[in-house]
């Protein structure tokens, strides 16, 4: 639940998302996290980035139709994180001290552009790369930062860079 913006965004974050989908989730982020706080219950929100992993390869994220034109120019950075990170985090998440209570960002470090990561899924499924609406462009658009990820539940990414093939 982050706005969008060309930069790396963290979870000290204070600006709202201007989507109502990003509101939404931010509110129902503070409804928990007020709800804790008031009963005295530590609250740990995980801001899961884009899943992947076995049984949600990266490929599916695009149509399989080989004609088919993707919209925009593809240049957006990717947000996504493997199962097994997710996994750790949860986990890391569990043990967390009893007074500790905010929002972590699980999220991989790999911010390549939808384009570059479609285009080396296909290549690798000996597939063409997709097509795209726009012509390739400077990236542009958010990050989401992992440093709550690393600095408060000590996780090491497993897959720090996306598993092309699935993981």
């Amino acid at each position: 639940a982050l706005p969008d913006r060309n930069e790396e965004l963290h979870e000290d974050c204070e600006d709202w998302p201007s989507s109502d989908r990003g509101r939404l989730q931010r509110e129902a982020e503070e409804v928990i996290l007020a709800r804790g706080s008031h009963g005295a219950v530590p609250v740990a929100v995980l801001r899961l980035a884009g899943l992947y992993g076995p049984g949600r390869a990266l490929g599916r994220l695009y149509r399989r139709d080989p004609d088919a034109v993707l919209p925009g120019s593809g240049c957006a950075p990717t947000n996504l994180v493997h199962r097994e990170d997710v996994l750790q985090a949860i986990r890391a998440a569990i043990a967390l001290p009893e007074k500790w209570s905010g929002v972590i960002h699980v999220c991989a470090d790999d911010h390549r552009s939808r384009r570059e990561i479609f285009a080396e899924v296909a290549l690798r499924e000996g597939r063409p790369a997709p097509l795209w609406e726009l012509p390739a462009a400077p990236l542009t658009g958010k990050s989401v930062g992992n440093r709550g990820l690393r600095e408060i539940l000590g996780v090491r990414l497993l897959y720090a860079e996306h598993a092309i093939d699935g993981g």
